[in-house]
C-alpha cells in the first residue's frame, strides 16, 4: 500500500474501569506515532481520521510536526529552559496544559517533589486545583516529564535571563582591544574603508589599536605613518578619544582609540611620535 493511499483507523475501547484507550494503526506510514502525538480530543478523532486519510497535505503536516518534536527532544538545553544553540540561549516552545497529547506523564510539583507516573488528565486536574499550568519539560523521556508551574512567569524569567546574558556578553567585549592595521602606501579609498571599520568597532564599545606597518626602509620616514594616524583620528573626532598617543612598537607606529563614552580624551595625535632608537630607524 502506497503512502498516497494510506489508511487510518481509530478504534475506541472501554474497559471495566471506563478508561478510554486509543489505538491508532497507520499502514505504510513511516511515523506510526504521528496521530498519537498530535491527535485532538477523543470525541473528534473519527472526523480527524477521515480528514487525514483524504488529504496528503495534512499527512505531510503530521510528519513535519512529528519531526519537529523529535528535534526538540534532541537539542541540548540548560536548567533555565533555554536551548543552547551555538552558545546562544533560545526560549523553547513548551507544550502546556491541553496541548500535551499523551496518555501518561511523570509529574513533578511546583516544589520539585516527584509525584510519580499518572494519567495526563489527572495531572491536569492537579494543576487546575493549584491554579498552575502543566508544562512538559522533558518530552524525550519515557514517559515525558511534566512540571507544575506558573508558565507565564516562567517564560518571563527565561526571557529576562537570556536578555541579561546577552548584556553581560556585550559588556565583556566593551573592554576588548581590537586592531586595525594600515600600510604606509595605502590608497585613499582603502583608508576610508579602514576608517569606517574603526568607527564600527568603536560603536560596538571596543577600544581600537590603529597601527601603521613599515616595510624595509619605510621606517626611516615615520612622518608618513604619522600623517595616516592623524587623518584617522581627525575623521573620528566625534566618536573616539585618544587613550594612547602614537608610539613605535618594533616596526609598527600605533595609537589606541577609545569610545568617548569610556573616557577617551584628545582625539588628535601629537605632531611627532614618541622617541625611537636609532637602531629602529635604520633597520632594513
Amino acid at each position: 500500500m502506497s503512502l498516497t493511499t494510506t489508511s487510518l483507523y481509530v478504534i475506541f475501547q472501554k474497559d471495566k474501569s471506563s478508561r478510554i484507550h486509543r489505538k491508532a494503526n497507520l499502514f505504510a506510514c513511516p511515523l506510526p506515532s504521528s496521530l498519537f502525538l498530535l491527535s485532538p480530543p477523543f470525541f473528534l478523532l473519527p472526523s480527524f481520521s477521515l480528514l487525514l486519510q483524504s488529504s496528503p497535505i495534512l499527512q505531510a503536516i503530521v510528519i513535519v510536526l512529528h519531526l519537529r518534536r523529535v528535534l526538540y527532544s534532541l537539542v541540548p538545553s540548560n536548567s533555565d529552559g533555554l536551548f543552547i544553540w551555538r552558545g546562544v540561549g533560545i526560549p523553547r516552545d513548551y507544550r502546556v496544559n491541553d496541548r500535551i497529547r499523551i496518555a501518561e506523564v511523570r509529574l513533578i510539583d511546583e516544589a520539585g517533589k516527584q509525584l510519580g507516573v499518572m494519567p495526563t488528565r489527572q495531572a491536569l486536574i492537579f494543576a487546575q486545583e493549584r491554579g498552575l499550568d502543566l508544562v512538559e519539560v522533558a518530552p524525550g523521556s519515557r514517559p515525558p516529564v511534566c512540571r507544575l508551574m506558573d508558565y507565564g512567569k516562567f517564560r518571563y524569567e527565561a526571557t529576562r535571563r537570556e536578555r541579561e546574558a546577552r548584556k553581560a556578553q556585550r559588556s565583556k567585549t566593551t573592554n576588548e582591544l581590537r586592531e586595525v592595521r594600515l600600510e604606509g602606501r595605502i590608497g585613499d579609498h582603502d583608508l576610508e574603508t579602514k576608517i569606517r571599520q574603526v568607527k564600527r568597532l568603536l560603536g560596538e564599545g571596543s577600544k581600537v589599536r590603529v597601527s601603521v606597518r613599515f616595510r624595509g626602509r619605510e621606517i626611516t620616514h615615520p612622518e608618513i605613518g604619522m600623517a595616516l594616524l592623524r587623518r584617522v583620528a581627525e575623521s573620528l573626532v566625534e566618536d573616539a578619544g585618544m587613550e594612547k598617543a602614537p608610539s613605535f612598537e618594533g616596526r609598527f607606529l600605533a595609537m589606541i582609540l577609545a569610545p568617548i563614552s569610556t573616557g577617551g580624551k584628545s582625539s588628535k595625535p601629537k605632531d611627532e611620535p614618541a622617541q625611537q632608537t636609532e637602531k629602529e630607524k635604520t633597520r632594513a
